[in-house]
């Protein structure tokens, strides 16, 4: 008896040490007599030496708020701690699979406060709420299992419905056709966020890992549905026949819920432990519970699909988690496809799946499912529903890996079964988008439709000024409230495929990848935006996006909230019949085209397809009009094109053409430095010109400059080359000219010539000024250099800064400002120019090129 009695002490402890969150508290936590409190940085801190719940009197050194101090005092709370207590500031940042930083829940930042009363507690939440440095004091959900216990031997019904038991045929979720094509993958793994699980249950066998049941059946029940071993010889098969199961456990050895931190803290280690689906059989209504909401909204950032159910009230109500964003909310139906008269209903349900008929365990129309014990049973509610949906979920992202769980939710809410009682209606509060049909969607993704995931940025913008905004979400790191003096942005575009579809596809958004704010309800901060006008090429699309200067307490905000314009974006999914014509690709062939022939092709080609070719006036047909082997030649100069139109079963494409050169370059058409004829240039002076010739298309690999009036002093035989102008203190002014002409593989390009002069500027000296840097941004220092004057054998001239113009290469002036006090360093602000190259004159004599990057 002693012996035994060790054991059980040595057993305890050791399972304390491997859950430490879980059970720091046990010994004298009472969840109704608790708060969670998120407190902002610089308000509390709790050294990590304190370990467990400090008195309240211990908290003074540590409460850097005398306000929260004071409330907590004025509240009568008794204790206060962390209620993750291994969780740090670094746990805050995470890395998804796909290399992306995530922030995770600033989970270090929420605290137990307990009270000696549940009265004292329910109080407090008002007065720690107004508190500036509390963002939500709440209690503890009280979640119910939803079950409505059922037992009778039978048969899976919901799986495969012939009728049987006064039920309809059909009434079920298809699931052979959904194994006619897959049967789930062990790479992906499937969270029971539940009362734990029955592990050496035959059922599981080799695929299950994490926190065994102590005694509730519930969690072994969910997890049979979802993904009990098929084909064993044992008594039945779960949806998914391969996923990995993990075990985690919300309620203690007692049946009593861990609270809300713990089971936060179960959801976030699920994530960690690469969990794709999350389910969660369990329903509360008494509170949002913040921080199970973080916890979930976490799992969603983390591309993790979460499934719940809706509850067994039977009646219209909200319930959690299902009722979060982003969470797949399941209703239970009858083997008649009728709702289970226990199934919640509420305008946030999505589906609906089978989950049995009520209470009577004589009754053989429940679900059949594992228990403990390693046996079977029959059982109802909409806590066996949700796992058929979590089982869906997992064989989709098994069959294609790529899909998010945007994807996946929206491909189980398209491809739902109308049932009857929805009287032809899409969505109704009773069924949502209808029953869940697992062959149908498997299919929807399976050849010949192609799942095709693309990315859009930006688009034409419509700018309008609010003197106000009232933000209510809380997204892209902005707090709900009034922002002032705020820039909103309208951003339309047609969002083009890459390639077309035989006919319009089924079109989605991702939001979570999407930065944007939808058009119809900007201020909840979410990215949901209404697809219009899809067609077989593309659709088209609206959202905002907002500048944001101040907020309530006049402090300067300056943030674009989600994205400035040209980052803001849409993801999106389209699913499809694509045009196998549009898959050829980009023509194949040479750029440039002298005197023989020029074949081109296209790579891909789709079989059965035809071509049809066309080409610019200056080529000439040769052979191939309706073959992969398009032949032309030269009959002419300059730019040309070949274009090519494929034909398929269902339409054509026209691909884009491709842009060639004809012949011999084309004359440069500008040489910057030298934007026109005419200019003067100090004598003795190091230049730098620039050619500017046509695209790369022409095939230009060499130029040839001349220059009349200076030497070449480096950069012969390429675009840019420096010169040193002549000596004008005997022939004043000196005639100085610049040509250049480029060559490629068909010959020389015409020579393009640019005259001035050279005037004597007192003996010279070299360069007089310099720029830094170039190219430049935002900003452009120029600075006089000192020169030796020869006239005066020696004497350093200081020549100061009267005027600086900027010149774009069309021999406009862009910029010309005036320096009456004559500095030697300007800073020049060229943040307004456009990208390119400009000519910079200073004092109207000495001129530098200036690249604008």
């Amino acid at each position: 008896m002693k012996n035994s009695l060790i054991a059980k002490i040595l057993f305890t402890f050791i399972l304390a040490l491997t859950n430490l969150s879980s059970t720091l508290y046990a010994q004298e936590r009472n969840l109704k007599t608790e708060l969670l409190v998120y407190i902002l940085p610089d308000s509390l801190e709790l050294p990590p030496s304190e370990k467990g719940l400090v008195p309240l009197d211990r908290l003074g050194k540590y409460a850097t708020s005398k306000q929260l101090h004071s409330a907590l005092v004025s509240s009568k709370a008794s204790k206060i701690g962390r209620a993750f207590p291994q969780w740090a500031t670094k746990d805050s940042v995470v890395i998804r699979s796909d290399g992306k930083v995530i922030n995770a829940p600033a989970f270090h930042r929420v605290f137990i406060v307990s009270f000696d009363s549940e009265k004292l507690a329910e109080n407090a939440i008002t007065i720690l709420s107004k508190l500036s440095s509390v963002r939500f004091a709440e209690a503890h959900a009280e979640p119910e299992y939803d079950n409505d216990p059922s037992y009778l031997n039978g048969s899976q019904w919901y799986l495969n419905n012939d009728g049987r038991l006064g039920g309809v045929v059909g009434a079920d979720i298809n699931a052979e056709t959904a194994w006619g094509l897959f049967t789930g993958s062990s790479a992906v793994k499937i969270a029971i966020i539940d009362s734990g699980i029955d592990l050496n249950h035959t059922e599981f066998s080799g695929r299950i890992s994490g926190e065994a049941h102590t005694g509730d059946h519930h969690g072994t029940l969910v997890a049979g549905v979802a993904a009990a071993n098929a084909m064993n010889g044992a008594g039945m098969r779960g949806l998914d026949w391969n996923a990995q199961v993990i075990s985690k456990k919300t309620s203690d050895n007692n049946g009593l819920w861990l609270g809300d931190n713990n089971v936060a803290q179960k959801i976030t280690d699920a994530v960690a432990e690469g969990a794709n689906v999350l389910n969660c059989s369990w329903s509360f209504a008494n509170t949002l519970s913040t921080t199970l909401r973080m916890a979930f909204e976490h799992a969603y950032s983390m591309d993790r699909v979460v499934v719940a159910t809706m509850g067994n009230t039977g009646t219209t109500q909200k319930r959690y988690p299902s009722g979060y964003r982003n969470v797949l909310a399941v209703g239970a139906t009858q083997n008649n496809d009728v709702r289970s008269p226990f199934s919640t209903m509420g305008t946030h349900i999505d589906v609906v799946a089978p989950g049995g008929v009520n209470s009577d365990n004589t009754d053989a129309r429940n679900i059949f499912t594992t228990t403990t014990g390693s046996g079977y049973t029959f059982t109802a509610g909409t806590s066996f529903a949700a796992p058929q949906v979590a089982g869906l979920a997992s064989l989709l992202k098994g069959y294609k890996s790529s899909l998010t769980n945007d994807d996946i939710r929206q491909i189980i809410r398209l491809t739902a079964d109308q049932v009857p009682d929805m009287n032809g209606e899409t969505f109704t509060t009773r069924y949502g988008y209808g029953r869940i049909n697992a062959g149908r969607a498997l299919q929807f993704i399976n050849d010949p439709n192609k799942v095709v995931q693309g990315v859009s940025y930006g688009g034409t913008t419509t700018k309008t000024n609010l003197s106000a905004w009232v933000y209510t979400g809380s997204n892209w790191n902005l707090v709900s409230g009034t922002y002032y003096n705020v820039d909103r942005y309208k951003v339309t575009k047609r969002v083009n495929f890459d390639v077309p579809f035989c006919s319009p596809p089924v079109v989605w958004m991702r939001e979570r990848e999407s930065a944007c704010l939808s058009a119809a309800n900007p201020n909840d901060g979410y990215p949901y935006v209404a697809i219009s006008n899809v067609s077989e090429t593309g659709f088209d699309v609206t959202y905002y996006t907002y500048f944001v200067r101040y907020n309530a307490l006049g402090q300067t905000i300056n943030k674009w909230v989600p994205a400035t314009t040209s980052l803001s974006k849409i993801a999106y999914t389209a699913v499809g019949i694509p045009n196998e014509a549009g898959t050829s690709g980009s023509i194949m062939g040479e750029s440039l085209i002298c005197s023989s022939n020029s074949a081109y092709s296209l790579q891909n080609l789709p079989a059965g397809c035809t071509i049809s070719w066309e080409k610019s006036s200056n080529l000439s047909y040769v052979s191939g009009q309706n073959t992969n082997n398009y032949v032309v030649k030269a009959n002419g100069n300059g730019e040309g094109w070949v274009k090519a139109t494929v034909y398929s079963d269902c339409g054509s494409v026209k691909l884009p053409q491709k842009t060639v050169w004809v012949g011999t370059p084309g004359q440069p058409y500008d040489i910057s430095g030298f934007p026109y004829n005419g200019l003067q240039f100090p004598s003795n002076s190091y230049l730098n010109f620039i050619a500017w010739a046509l695209p790369v298309e022409q095939g230009i690999f060499q130029y040839e400059w001349s220059v009349g009036g200076g030497t070449i002093l480096n950069g012969q035989g390429s675009p840019q080359i420096e010169v040193l102008t002549g000596n004008a203190t005997v022939h004043n002014p000196l005639y100085f000219d610049v040509s250049v002409r480029v060559c490629n593989d068909c010959g020389w390009s015409p020579w393009l010539w640019r005259s001035g002069t050279v005037i004597d500027n007192g003996g010279g000296g070299g360069s007089t000024y310099s720029i830094f840097p170039n190219p430049a941004t935002t900003t452009l220092a120029v600075s006089i250099s000192e020169s030796v004057n020869s006239a005066t054998q020696g004497t350093v001239e200081i020549q100061p800064i009267s005027s600086i113009k900027v010149y774009d290469k069309m021999g406009q002036m862009v910029l010309n400002r005036n320096y009456p006090n004559k500095p030697r360093v300007v800073q020049l602000n060229i943040s307004h120019l456009q990208k390119g190259i400009y000519l910079l004159k200073v004092n109207d004599v000495e001129s530098h090129t200036l690249i604008k990057d």
